[in-house]
């Protein structure tokens, strides 16, 4: 749980849609009481979803960002440690995210559903 403001969900399944099911690296999802172990988060439930694509770049970046913009998901995360970036996507529409913005090493980006959070990316993306 990051705070009270959302809880960590750690390679459990996500339905994109009615036909899909995908497994995220990690979501952060809003708190609803026991309502996951009830049902699986859908599109809705998400407060912002990321990938670690170290082998599976191409299938993260085109296939799956899609489904998760259809899925109404707010924000996406890919980090790709061994091209040593990380993008941010928001604003999703039907054929993907509307702003993509790349981060380095030296950043630190925050999701903006937890500004007072931050990401360190030079220790994902250490050598």
């Amino acid at each position: 749980m990051v705070g009270v403001e959302a809880w960590v969900s750690a390679q459990n399944p996500l339905h994109v849609s009615p036909y899909d099911l995908v497994v995220p690296d990690v979501m952060l999802l809003r708190p609803v009481g026991t309502q996951y172990r009830h049902r699986l988060p859908h599109g809705g439930d998400v407060l912002l979803v990321v990938e670690v694509a170290e082998a599976t770049l191409a299938y993260d970046s085109t296939r799956k960002l899609r489904l998760y913009a259809r899925a109404a998901i707010p924000k996406h995360w890919l980090l790709e440690p061994r091209g040593r970036f990380a993008e941010a996507c928001r604003d999703p529409g039907d054929d993907g995210y509307e702003l993509r913005v790349r981060f380095g090493p030296g950043d630190s980006p925050s999701p903006l559903a937890l500004p007072n959070v931050s990401l360190a990316l030079e220790h994902l993306l250490a050598d």
